[in-house]
């Protein structure tokens, strides 16, 4: 678990607005999967990405893709 919660925090740094990734999350009380282009990110604040307008908070991320 602590290995998976590192590769995480490591592709949090790597993320920037423009990149296109896979994100799978938990919302709805089910896991969902989008995959787009990142138009926003908070670190400080809220700690959410935005993927084509969908609103993602770091803390319900289960996975990241890069797609490169």
């Amino acid at each position: 678990m602590e290995d998976e919660c590192e590769r995480l925090n490591s592709l949090f740094q790597r993320l920037h607005k423009g990149l296109l990734v896979k994100v799978t999350y938990y919302a709805h009380q089910q896991y969902l999967t989008i995959q787009g282009v990142i138009t926003k990110i908070d670190r400080d604040y809220c700690r959410m990405i935005f993927i084509n307008q969908q609103r993602i908070s770091f803390d319900d991320i289960m996975d990241i893709e890069i797609m490169e």
